[in-house]
């Protein structure tokens, strides 16, 4: 065997050995991220529902036992929480995860019954829900706490 073949075969199986070693760091990293996301949001009875390249996807109890989806991104950030099969979710569930400013702002539906919150590439906060009154209702906040829209069923 030549050795400029020998050192093919050395690189080849160095490179596989390091994206072995990467998948493995990446998911203990995921690993630790459910383990995060669980804690900061008390959930119970947490199961994966899918991992990628992207992400992963948990169905989660919350505390008062409501069931949810929780989004978490490819650095372990929580990016999106989902009613399950579309019950919702008290805004006191997830008040942790919203940011003061937008916590401040008089239009942030604090009485409201949450179907969605999305947190968008760090820069706004989208909420889908029902207020006190059933009515629908979609806001979106930057993270200042700045209302960029609220759309109200009539």
């Amino acid at each position: 065997m030549s050795m400029k073949r020998n050192n093919k075969i050395t690189l080849c199986l160095s490179g596989a050995c390091f994206a072995l070693a990467t998948f493995a760091a990446q998911a203990m990293t995921q690993d630790e991220a459910i383990s995060a996301a669980t804690e900061k949001l008390k959930l119970t009875d947490v199961s994966l529902d899918y991992r990628d390249s992207y992400g992963q996807n948990i169905r989660a109890a919350l505390p008062d036992g409501t069931w949810v989806e929780v989004h978490l991104d490819r650095d372990g950030q929580i990016n999106e929480i989902e009613g399950h099969r579309k019950r919702g979710f008290s805004e006191q569930s997830v008040r942790m995860l919203i940011p003061a400013e937008i916590l401040q702002n008089p239009s942030y539906p604090s009485e409201a019954h949450f179907q969605k919150l999305d947190f968008k590439d760090g820069y706004k906060v989208e909420i889908e829900g029902y207020g006190p009154n059933s009515r629908e209702f979609k806001a979106e906040f930057r993270h200042d706490g700045k209302l960029l829209e609220l759309k109200k069923e009539k």
